[in-house]
C-alpha cells in the first residue's frame, strides 16, 4: 500500500490513518527479547477465547491492523484496494500447512466467525461485485486484452487480477486454515458459477524454500489462457516432455527449467499472434492439409489421365505454390522463433569456442568450420528446410511435370503417427545404412573381381545376363553384379559345375544376398522396435509418475486427498511453471511490486539456480504438518523489518479495546 501512496495521499487520508495506528503500536525488539526470554504473555480476549485462539498483545496488533485494512477495502479505490488484498495475500504466503496464521487472517477477514457480529463478509462481497462486473462487460470468456494493456488507465491494475487475488486470498484461507477452513470454503463453494470459473484461472506451483515444500498460487496470465489449446504450444509441451521424462529426476529438472524459459516465450508470442487477425490466419489455418488435397487431386490427374481434370492441374498446381508459401509463412511465424532459441542452445559451445580470442588463425577457422557443420546439420533436420524442398517440386511440378507432385505425397508419412516412426527408423539410421551399402559394394566387388579371375562370366544371377568374361572390362562387370547380384546368388551354365563353382556360388549366397539383406532390414527393424519401446515407456511414466516430483502413483494415491491424477493435475501441473515465469515477465514489464517468494524465485532465475526450488521427491501433500508455527509469525509476517515496541498493560487493553469495537462493525 505504501508504494502507491503517493497516488492517493489527498483521497485515501483515513486509511493511512489506519495504517499508521498499527504501524505505531508495533512491538520492537525489546519486546522480542522479553517473549523469549519469559515466553509469550498471553492476554485473553473474551471473543478469541470463544474461537480457541490465544491472542497476545502482539497477535492483537496484526489483528487489528488486517481487520483496519479489510474495512478500508468498502471505501478505498482500485489501487488501493489491490495492493491491500496483495499484502494481506503475502502474509499467508509461504506458511506451513494449517498454521494458525491461516486461522488469524481468515478471522481477521470474515470477523462473524468468530461471533464478532453480523456477517459482512467484505472480501466475498467485493469478489462477488467485481465478478460481476467481468461478466457484465464479456472478458471472463474471451481474456483478450490488447497487446501490452493488461493494465488499466493511470497504472491502476487489471479488474481480473484483482478480482483473481481476492479469489486466491479467500480460496487459500479456505483450504489451509484449520479453525475455519470449512467455512469458508462452504462460503465459495456455494457461489458455484464463480468458482468453476475463477478456479481455472488460478495457477499453484509447489516450490522448496529453506528446505520446506512452500505452495505458491499466481493469477494465470492472460497470455497463457489465450494459448491453452494451441496446436503449436501443445506440441511444444508434448515434445519437450516426451524428451526429458525418461531421465533421472535431477536431470530431468535440470533440462526442463531452459525449456520451459522457451515454453513461456512461445506462448507469449502466440497470444500476441491471436491480437493480430492477419497473423492468425495465417498462423493458424491447416495449410499442410490443404497443399495434400490440392496435391491428391493433382496426382489422380496423372494416374487416371481424365480431362476433366487435365486443364484444372496447372491451376492446381499454382494453387499448391501460393499454399506452400503460406505454409512456409505459418512455420516462420509458429515454429521458427522455436528452432532459433534451441540452435543457439546447441551451438553454444561452438560459438564460445569460435569468439575465444586467444584463437590462432588455424583455431579460428577449424571453430568456424565446426560452427557451420553444426548450422547446416541442425537446420536441414528442420521444417524450413524441408519446406524449401517441398516449395521447389511444387514449382518443377509447374514448370517441367506434374509427376513431380508425387513427391508431395510423402508429406502424410511426416503426419500419421505410425507412418511417422517408420520414417524416422529410416532416416535416424542413415549412417548406419550407408555403412552397409558401402560394405555391401565391397563385398560384391570382392567377389566380382574372383568371379571373372577364376570362372571368367561363366555364370549368371537369376534372369540377369552378366558380361564378365576376361575380356571385359572390370566396370561393366561390377556394374552388372551390382544390378543383378544383390537379387540372386551365382547360376552356372555348366551342366554339372565343379566344387569351386558349388563354394563360390554358396559364399556369395550367404554374405550377399543373406547377411546383407538382413542387416539392413535389421538395421530398420530394431530402430522401429526400439522407438515404439520408448513411446510405450514415455507413456507409462507419464501414467504412473509425477513429472515434476517424481514420485510414483503407488506414493502418492494413499497421500494426496485427490489420488495421483488430482495431484499431477491441480497440484503439480508441469506447465505452471512456466505460466509462473510469465506472470514474472508480467509484473516486471508493468512494474508491479512482488511478494517475497517471487522475489526469491526472480533472484534464483537470475543465478540459475531454479532447479534448487523444484520439489523433487517431494509435495506438500507428502510432507505431512509437521513444523507448524505458533501466532507470534502473524506479526512477524505483517512487520517483517522487526522493529517492535515494549508492551505494557495499558496498550494491552487499548487493543482489546479498539479490537472489540472493531469485530462489532
Amino acid at each position: 500500500h505504501h508504494q502507491h501512496e503517493h497516488h492517493h495521499r489527498d483521497h485515501h487520508h483515513h486509511h493511512h490513518h489506519h495504517e499508521s495506528q498499527a504501524t505505531h503500536h508495533s512491538p520492537s525488539h525489546h519486546g522480542s527479547h522479553h517473549d523469549a526470554k519469559h515466553g509469550p504473555s498471553f492476554v485473553q480476549d473474551p471473543r478469541a477465547a470463544s474461537t480457541g485462539l490465544a491472542l497476545g498483545n502482539r497477535h492483537l496488533q496484526a489483528l487489528e491492523a488486517n481487520l483496519a485494512l479489510i474495512t478500508e477495502l468498502e471505501t478505498v479505490d482500485r489501487l488501493c484496494e489491490d495492493s491491500i488484498i496483495g499484502a494481506m495475500f503475502g502474509l499467508v504466503e509461504g506458511q506451513p500447512p494449517r498454521s494458525e496464521v491461516y486461522d488469524t487472517v481468515a478471522l481477521c477477514a470474515f470477523p462473524e466467525l468468530g461471533g464478532g457480529g453480523p456477517a459482512s463478509d467484505v472480501l466475498l462481497h467485493n469478489l462477488k461485485e467485481h465478478y460481476a462486473e467481468l461478466k457484465a462487460s464479456g472478458q471472463l470468456d474471451a481474456f483478450e486484452e490488447p497487446e501490452g494493456e493488461e493494465g488499466g488507465d493511470d497504472g491502476a491494475p487489471d479488474l481480473a487480477q484483482t478480482t483473481l487475488l481476492y479469489f486466491m486470498l479467500v480460496r487459500v484461507l479456505g483450504s489451509e486454515s484449520g479453525k475455519y477452513g470449512h467455512v469458508v470454503r462452504a462460503k465459495l463453494k456455494d457461489w458455484k458459477d464463480g468458482f468453476r470459473t475463477l478456479n481455472s484461472q488460478v495457477g499453484r506451483i509447489e516450490v522448496i524454500k529453506d528446505s520446506k515444500v512452500e505452495v505458491v498460487l499466481f493469477p494465470i496470465p492472460n497470455a497463457a489462457l489465450l494459448t491453452r489449446s494451441n496446436r503449436i504450444v501443445r506440441d511444444l509441451q508434448d515434445q519437450i516432455v516426451d524428451a526429458t521424462v525418461l531421465l533421472p529426476p535431477e536431470v530431468k529438472i535440470t533440462e526442463f527449467l531452459p525449456k520451459c524459459r522457451t515454453v513461456a516465450d512461445i506462448i507469449q508470442r502466440q497470444a500476441n499472434i491471436h491480437h493480430d487477425w492477419r497473423r492468425r490466419h495465417i498462423a493458424h489455418f491447416p495449410w499442410a492439409w490443404l497443399c495434400f488435397v490440392l496435391v491428391l487431386i493433382i496426382n489422380i490427374e496423372t494416374i487416371f489421365a481424365t480431362r476433366v481434370l487435365k486443364g484444372a492441374a496447372t491451376v492446381f498446381g499454382y494453387l499448391h505454390i501460393i499454399t506452400t508459401l503460406f505454409l512456409i509463412a505459418a512455420y516462420i511465424l509458429n515454429r521458427f522463433p522455436i528452432d532459433q532459441q534451441w540452435f543457439a542452445a546447441a551451438t553454444v559451445s561452438q560459438r564460445k569456442a569460435l569468439d575465444n580470442a586467444s584463437n590462432t588463425k588455424a583455431q579460428h577457422a577449424m571453430h568456424a568450420a565446426r560452427l557451420a557443420a553444426a548450422t547446416v546439420s541442425f537446420w536441414a533436420g528442420t521444417r524450413l528446410a524441408y519446406g524449401v524442398v517441398y516449395l521447389l517440386f511444387s514449382i518443377l511440378g509447374v514448370a517441367v511435370s506434374h509427376r513431380f507432385f508425387a513427391f508431395h505425397l510423402f508429406d502424410l508419412a511426416l503426419r500419421v503417427p505410425t507412418l511417422g516412426f517408420i520414417t524416422k527408423a529410416i532416416f535416424t539410421n542413415v549412417f548406419k545404412l550407408l555403412a552397409a551399402f558401402l560394405l555391401l559394394f565391397l563385398l560384391v566387388y570382392s567377389w566380382t573381381l574372383v568371379g571373372q579371375s577364376a570362372f571368367e562370366g561363366r555364370y549368371v544371377f537369376g534372369a540377369g545376363v552378366v558380361e564378365c568374361a576376361a575380356d571385359t572390362p572390370l566396370v561393366y562387370c561390377l556394374r552388372d553384379s551390382l544390378y543383378y547380384g544383390y537379387q540372386a546368388a551365382p547360376n552356372f551354365t555348366e551342366t554339372l559345375p565343379n566344387f569351386g563353382a558349388l563354394l563360390f556360388a554358396l559364399l556369395y549366397f550367404i554374405t550377399v544376398v543373406q547377411v546383407m539383406t538382413a542387416v539392413v532390414g535389421g538395421v530398420i527393424i530394431d530402430s522401429f522396435a526400439r522407438l515404439r519401446n520408448t513411446a510405450e515407456e514415455i507413456q507409462v511414466a507419464k501414467d504412473t509418475t509425477c513429472f515434476v516430483c517424481s514420485l510414483s502413483r503407488d506414493t502418492l494415491d494413499p497421500l494426496c486427498h485427490s489420488g495421483f491424477s488430482g495431484h499431477v493435475k491441480s497440484e503439480h501441473p508441469i506447465w505452471h511453471y512456466a505460466y509462473f515465469l510469465l506472470h514474472l515477465d508480467r509484473k516486471r514489464q508493468q512494474h508491479i511490486s512482488k511478494t517475497g517468494m517471487e522475489m526469491y524465485f526472480v533472484k534464483m532465475e537470475g543465478l540459475r539456480k531454479l532447479h534448487k526450488l523444484m520439489p523433487t521427491q517431494r509435495a506438500m501433500c507428502a510432507e505431512g504438518t509437521d513444523g507448524e508455527t505458533n501466532m507470534s509469525s502473524v506479526l512477524d509476517a505483517v512487520n517483517k523489518h522487526g522493529a517492535v515496541s515494549a508492551a505494557t498493560a495499558a496498550e494491552v487493553a487499548l487493543l482489546r479495546t479498539r479490537l472489540e469495537a472493531l469485530l462489532k462493525k
